[in-house]
């Protein structure tokens, strides 16, 4: 203990390497390996040895890393254990210290499972190492084990949140078929980093595949607020309030895409069918009717072979008398039909 205390101040490796030699020494019968000041002072000399002697330029009948497991596996004395936290503690940080160096150079050397038990070793004696913890989840990810690493990266939204995180975990949960959980990552990652566009992007499009409505005019101002002159946003702004029952929004929202894209097939179709339901509602409403035309017509020039605007058009046209563009349409459709 005094040249390994020597060492502590002068850090001479020929100090730490003599206090080897002594405990080795002092290491040769049975009773001497039972003896707890014994494997305390050893486990202390070989952990350090573990770290500052990582090229293992010493010689040792074994790794010093197994050395320090086997001495501290036989401090077992719960009094003694109180009595030197300290030391117990800094063991751990040697031992932790250089299986993260040998993870290191395993993952660097592409040895991908080495690397990773590694890493489990640090985390399990160096608990709450966000850089660990990234580790042990990117490998896990790499190797295929989708709950190991999931469960890591729900560690790091913990401790050291990221956007990156939370996306990574979403995609995570999809691959493991558990919907719900991808969902809640999504919401609580839009709430942690609202400015997020890639959650933000990712959410809306999970509420929209689900056709949660509701949902979808929870966040879509949020995502509007971040590119208004995007006509798919607009769009399903206006489609999320028509499913809703807001057909007053769902025309401003149909209207704003026009604006930005006269052109817009959904937009045009949208609120020709808009005007079309209105007008079947109450045939008294002209103005409806000559709306739903103008939109509708509009659509059918973008896109002639929409079965579904086609249809529209008989309806309409069959409302309004109009024989002549009914058989148009029709036969049109009859003949997409049968194509």
């Amino acid at each position: 203990m005094n040249n390994f205390a020597a060492y502590g101040k002068s850090q001479e490796i020929d100090k730490l390497e003599k206090a080897r030699k002594l405990i080795d020494a002092a290491y040769a019968t049975r009773r001497d390996s039972l003896s707890y000041r014994n494997n305390l002072t050893r486990a202390l000399i070989y952990s350090t040895l573990a770290v500052v002697d990582s090229a293992r330029k010493f010689t040792y009948k074994k790794d010093p890393v197994a050395e320090t497991e086997f001495s501290v596996a036989k401090l077992r004395s719960p009094r003694f254990l109180d009595e030197h936290e300290p030391e117990i503690t800094f063991i751990k940080k040697q031992l932790a210290l250089a299986y993260l160096f040998r993870s290191n150079r395993a993952l660097a050397d592409f040895r991908y499972y080495e690397a990773l038990n590694g890493y489990k070793k640090v985390d399990s004696l160096s608990p709450q190492s966000s850089g660990v913890t990234h580790n042990l989840a990117l490998l896990s990810q790499r190797l295929g084990l989708k709950e190991d690493a999931a469960g890591y990266y729900e560690e790091l939204i913990e401790s050291s949140p990221a956007p990156d995180y939370y996306l990574t975990l979403s995609e995570l949960y999809a691959e493991l078929n558990e919907p719900s959980e991808m969902l809640r990552i999504l919401q609580s990652g839009h709430e942690k980093f609202p400015r997020s566009r890639d959650i933000l992007f990712k959410l809306l499009n999970t509420y929209t595949e689900k056709q949660d409505y509701p949902a979808v005019l929870t966040i879509i101002d949020d995502a509007l607020a971040l590119d208004g002159s995007d006509t798919d946003l607009t769009y399903l702004a206006g489609f999320s309030n028509e499913m809703t029952g807001n057909r007053l929004k769902a025309e401003l929202y149909y209207k704003k895409t026009l604006a930005i894209d006269p052109n817009n097939y959904d937009g045009n179709y949208a609120l020709g069918l808009l005007y079309l339901n209105s007008y079947l509602q109450n045939a008294h409403k002209e103005d409806q009717r000559l709306l739903a035309k103008q939109y509708l017509i509009k659509a059918n020039e973008i896109n002639p072979n929409d079965v579904k605007l086609l249809r529209a058009l008989v309806i309409l046209y069959k409302e309004a008398g109009d024989m002549l563009q009914l058989q148009r349409v029709n036969s049109k459709l009859n003949e997409l039909i049968l194509n």
